[in-house]
């Protein structure tokens, strides 16, 4: 991987005894331009030992207007036949998932997503890390040779 100078890079390291409910990853970023594009990405670092093919996610959005919307996510890790589909090394394994592609933001000020596990199971072993990435493309809402069907509007 490149070096890139991301708009917002953080990583959230779990727990080697695992993700439990009560364990929420808030990451919090500034919009200071709505004009622009971004891509947000969701790296996980998994164990290659980690049991499930996904990992069941409940995503909160809090918006610079104190309003917050919240939705349940897959994240899938692998594959129908069990092959992981992140780079994998060792005992570990990491998925860039392009989380929010072609992100449209309407309003300036702090964001913050938070990720909650949402699985069966109180605590899930395996998982080891999160990182959240905003990329602010080159790319203006107005000028953009996107389609504005494929933008996706964070509000």
């Amino acid at each position: 991987m490149s070096c890139t100078n991301y708009h917002y890079d953080e990583t959230k390291t779990i727990a080697d005894e695992g993700w439990s409910y009560v364990d929420k990853k808030d990451f919090n970023f500034e919009i200071s331009d709505t004009n622009f594009i971004y891509n947000i990405y969701l790296e996980v670092k998994h164990s290659t030992n980690y049991t499930a093919q996904n990992v069941y996610s409940k995503v909160y959005v809090s918006f610079p207007d104190s309003k917050t919307r919240d939705q349940q996510v897959s994240i899938e890790l692998a594959d129908g036949k069990g092959e992981w589909l992140g780079k994998c090394s060792g005992k570990s394994c990491i998925r860039r998932i392009p989380f929010m592609p072609n992100a449209v933001f309407d309003q300036i000020g702090k964001y913050k997503l938070s990720f909650e596990q949402f699985t069966r199971t109180d605590n899930i072993v395996g998982i080891e890390k999160l990182r959240l990435i905003v990329e602010k493309t080159k790319e203006k809402r107005a000028d953009s040779a996107i389609n504005k069907n494929q933008q996706k509007k964070v509000s």
